[in-house]
């Protein structure tokens, strides 16, 4: 195997030139990464299976007090964010009574008397009941 790759180099080499380096190194590396991640997923396919047929090692103890961890540490955040919410809703309605400027004041008796208006219209345009 260490020859054969040998080879691939001095062929990439006499027909590339001086690009085939940087390009072995860039496969290298591809192939690294590549072999990292699918051993990984073969390692977490593995986890998953012994943690299905119930099979108690090392790496699934460990595997299940990370999720553990996890789960408690997202019960605490959202109890200290519901706190949160909770107190911060309390605070603003006590802090900060709503204050209406008089421009508020304006469009507010602009749209009450639109409202009118347009309810007036409404009750002229439905039929009549005849009793």
């Amino acid at each position: 195997m260490f020859f054969l790759g040998i080879l691939i180099a001095f062929i990439c080499f006499l027909f590339l030139g001086g690009y085939a380096i940087p390009l072995m190194i860039l496969v290298v590396f591809a192939m690294v990464f590549a072999t990292y991640f699918r051993t990984k997923k073969i390692r977490n396919d593995l986890l998953s299976i012994k943690l299905k047929l119930g099979i108690d090692d090392e790496d699934t103890l460990n595997y299940k007090m990370m999720m553990e961890e996890k789960e408690s540490e997202k019960r605490q955040n959202q109890l200290l964010d519901n706190e949160h919410s909770d107190t911060s809703d309390d605070e603003s309605e006590q802090q900060q009574p709503i204050k209406k400027t008089p421009i508020d004041e304006e469009i507010e008796a602009e749209l009450e008397q639109y409202a009118k208006q347009h309810q007036a219209e409404l009750s002229k345009d439905e039929p009549k009941k005849v009793d």
